[in-house]
């Protein structure tokens, strides 16, 4: 990972996000890039529901996503998380993967 990329690219296996993308609660992808000890994360289900025309069935064997840099996991993307899977639990009728 170049450190001036604001977001970095990061392969998903297609058998990986068929299963993901089937969860109720939030799967949270977390890349760690070891050269600069820090790790990344990404709302995986919102990452693809916010995607226009995506067609998992028509994808290949691996997706590339793009990781932002500004997405570190710390103690605040951990209680943002929490927030994430509180609101998907609260929902009585549909899921809605959001960030915000």
């Amino acid at each position: 990972m170049r450190p001036r990329q604001a977001i970095f690219p990061f392969r998903i296996d297609r058998r990986d996000l068929v299963r993901w993308l089937g969860q109720m609660l939030p799967v949270i992808l977390i890349v760690y890039d070891a050269k600069n000890d820090a790790a990344y994360w990404l709302y995986v289900q919102s990452y693809f529901q916010k995607l226009p025309d995506f067609n998992l069935f028509a994808a290949g064997k691996t997706i590339t996503v793009h990781v932002a840099r500004t997405n570190v996991v710390n103690v605040k993307a951990i209680a943002r998380f929490a927030r994430f899977r509180d609101r998907v639990i609260a929902q009585k009728s549909k899921v809605i993967h959001d960030e915000d």
